[in-house]
């Protein structure tokens, strides 16, 4: 909310706004009300489509996906970590990146830690998309998972983004022992 204490008679006053689209939208709108001191108010309104964007011609989209067990093998009962680190190998920027890790029976979530905010949605870890990635950029994600049965385990990956055509996939497997 902004205030104008006074404003002269064919006076304009401009305020510059910047917004940042962070998902594809048929109608995304921006409103604008004034009200004077006696309390009229006007109101305009402006919308416009946001659709995925396109790679620009002459780049490459390119994400590059490694997913890394540091303990293996781990003891039942005891914490495993991992690594999954996204890389944009490419020309252009990639946006709305998603990581998400499939937790494997045999293997209890405890905690992550990266650049985004993730929710566990059954055996799946989801990750909040990160609003771009420019060329050359590269993210960790750490993970640590309890043990809790022997056996071989596989923790997969996957990444997209609103400018690559597929998810890309990784894995790494883990030997769980019991004593």
């Amino acid at each position: 909310v902004w205030t104008v204490d006074t404003l002269a008679p064919k006076a304009q006053q401009t305020w510059n706004v910047q917004c940042t689209c962070v998902a594809p939208a048929q109608r995304a709108c921006g409103k604008v009300t004034l009200t004077d001191q006696t309390g009229l108010n006007l109101g305009e309104e402006a919308c416009v489509q946001i659709v995925p964007v396109q790679a620009a011609p002459g780049t490459q989209n390119d994400l590059r996906l490694q997913v890394t067990g540091r303990s293996n093998p781990v003891k039942v009962g005891s914490d495993a970590s991992y690594s999954v680190v996204v890389t944009n190998a490419g020309t252009g920027s990639q946006r709305q990146v998603k990581l998400a890790v499939a937790i494997p029976d045999g293997l209890q979530f405890v905690t992550a830690q990266g650049p985004a905010n993730s929710a566990l949605n059954g055996q799946t870890l989801n990750f909040d998309p990160i609003l771009e990635m420019r060329p050359g950029e590269t993210i960790t994600f750490d993970l640590r998972m309890r043990a809790l049965k022997q056996g071989s385990v596989q923790v997969n990956a996957q990444v997209s983004s609103s400018t690559s055509t597929q998810p890309l996939t990784g894995s790494t497997t883990t030997n769980i022992f019991a004593e």
